[in-house]
């Protein structure tokens, strides 16, 4: 009688021993030590996060088609060179020239590129030197109004080209005059913008740009 009481208690432990076990598991296995939680944002661990591509700041926009608000501006420009039509340095002259500059047309002539027209009014006022042995000194000043054709390349660089026609008041009287010219600007900021250029009446001018 013993022998059968202590078999069937050796039954009924193997029995219900695996079934205990898991019981146990199903309880524990949403709980895990933070110690093997691994590199995970709830953690403390940085998270891989993709970067966004960076913008370019000055894109080439020559070929875009969206509506550009063209500003207002006055320039003021410094000069020096001799005459061109001369070809000699022997015709030196140091200026200064003021700009007023208006936008004509926003959207400018050509159809699928970043043109604009201006229209310019301004005064030249020129010191100018001539002769080898013998120096002569002339005092200039032309009023002057124009047309500027700009090709906005960026944001911030413009190229143009322009034509300015005028009355010149000097040691000789009255004359006409004017000229054409080749030029570039470099936009600085939302006030200021610098401008270099080539025409055919001084060799060199560089300036600055003030939009309004």
């Amino acid at each position: 009688m013993k022998n059968i009481f202590t078999f069937t208690f050796l039954t009924l432990m193997c029995l219900t021993t695996p079934l205990h076990a898991q019981m146990w598991e199903e309880e524990n296995a949403g709980t895990t030590d933070p110690k093997d939680a691994g590199d995970t944002p709830e953690n403390g661990a940085e998270a891989d996060v993709e970067e966004a591509p960076v913008a370019d700041p000055d894109p080439l926009i020559i070929k875009s088609h969206k509506k550009y608000k063209r500003s207002k501006s006055l320039d003021l420009i410094g000069a020096f060179g001799y005459n061109p039509t001369a070809g000699t340095f022997a015709n030196n002259s140091l200026g200064l020239t003021f700009f007023a500059v208006f936008p004509s047309l926003d959207d400018g002539f050509l159809d699928g590129i970043n043109d604009s027209f201006n229209l310019e009014a301004g005064l030249y006022s020129e010191w100018s030197w001539a002769g080898y042995t013998v120096i002569s000194h002339n005092f200039t000043f032309m009023p002057a109004v124009g047309g500027r054709w700009n090709f906005h390349l960026t944001p911030k660089w413009n190229i143009y080209a322009a034509a300015r026609l005028g009355v010149q008041l000097g040691n000789y009287g009255f004359l006409p005059g004017g000229a054409g010219a080749l030029g570039a600007s470099w936009r600085f900021n939302e006030d200021m913008a610098f401008r270099v250029e080539m025409d055919t009446r001084h060799l060199f001018n560089l300036g600055v740009s003030f939009p309004y």
